[in-house]
């Protein structure tokens, strides 16, 4: 279940750092999580 839902929140998460002026920082936080 959480396999399906993984991508649906990691493209989440993409879309919202780089409508954010700090995604910078969101792209650092995911890189560490990768």
């Amino acid at each position: 279940m959480l396999y399906l839902l993984w991508p649906i929140v990691f493209i989440g998460l993409l879309v919202f750092a780089f409508r954010k002026p700090k995604g910078k920082r969101w792209g650092w936080v995911l890189g560490a999580i990768l």
